[in-house]
């Protein structure tokens, strides 16, 4: 404290009475500026800053907690052991419910939210410029078959291509309501229906 009060005393040595009123007057004035500042009315929110309630919330959540809180006063008010351990079990009974239907809103919300994201196009315009440029004049070439010969139509196609990578011994094809039989050679793989089970 002597330390505190030699600066001090340096520092009012060597200043003039007239300097140190207004630093006085300066200093006064900020403190009660910053005052000012940090004190607000208790209990008062600023205009506009109104608590918001979470999406999820709803009335029927309201009505329901509203009635949890009562049965919890009830509960604690009893007296009696055994009427308390009914109204113990009322108001345990009242708020399971109540915090399963919170879970339940909050995933119907999520739900929601999920749907209206995924009507979107998630890939954005870009691709979807891209896609529409690729498939808008699609023309689908024949492909060679086994036997030969180029196929017709895209089930044909498709088949061809189905054959080609997942080879079966001789098989019955149907091909728009027409019973074909196909012979493959044996060099090609053949995959049994529980694999095809499996991949699938």
């Amino acid at each position: 404290m002597a330390h505190f009060l030699d600066l001090d005393d340096d520092y009012l040595n060597s200043i003039t009475h007239k300097e140190l009123d207004n630093y006085i007057i300066q200093i006064q004035s900020l403190t009660l500026e910053s005052i000012n500042q940090s004190q607000s009315p208790i209990g008062t929110k600023k205009t506009g800053e109104r608590s918001k309630n979470a999406i999820w919330w709803n009335p029927g959540l309201r009505v329901l907690r509203s009635k949890v809180r009562a049965s919890r006063r009830l509960y604690q008010k009893e007296t009696d052991a055994q009427i308390r351990q009914i109204k113990l079990v009322n108001y345990k009974n009242l708020q399971a419910i109540y915090k399963r239907n919170i879970l339940n809103r909050r995933r119907e919300c999520f739900k929601d939210f999920a749907n209206k994201i995924t009507t979107k196009n998630l890939y954005g315009k870009n691709f979807k410029v891209l896609l529409d440029k690729t498939t808008c004049n699609r023309v689908i070439n024949p492909v060679k078959d086994i036997t030969g010969q180029f196929t017709s139509s895209l089930n044909e196609t498709m088949f061809a291509i189905l054959k080609h990578h997942f080879g079966y011994n001789s098989l019955v094809i149907q091909l728009d309501n027409i019973n074909s039989l196909v012979n493959i050679p044996e060099d090609y793989i053949e995959i049994s229906i529980q694999e095809i089970e499996e991949i699938i």
